[in-house]
């Protein structure tokens, strides 16, 4: 039950910023906010290899241009993302 409706709250949260809520969106958006690390597009991956590096590069693109997600600004010369809903 829990799950299920925490999966409801992310359905939701994406159509409210005017997305469709595919699995993989909300698979990355679910990661985004429960890592509080600032992953690259490249650890995503590593986590989530069943989604394809450019599918989770689209998906940040589209979290990033909706405020969800935010990119971290960093020393390394790549871009880190943070679920911008929770300050931490």
């Amino acid at each position: 039950m829990e799950i299920m409706m925490f999966d409801q709250k992310l359905r939701n949260m994406l159509q409210r910023y005017g997305l469709r809520a595919t699995t993989q969106r909300m698979v990355i958006l679910d990661y985004l906010m429960s890592h509080k690390t600032h992953p690259t597009a490249e650890m995503i991956h590593a986590d989530l290899q069943s989604i394809s590096l450019a599918t989770i590069y689209n998906t940040l693109e589209k979290l990033v241009y909706t405020g969800l997600v935010i990119v971290i600004d960093s020393n390394d010369d790549k871009r880190h993302f943070d679920y911008y809903g929770e300050p931490h």
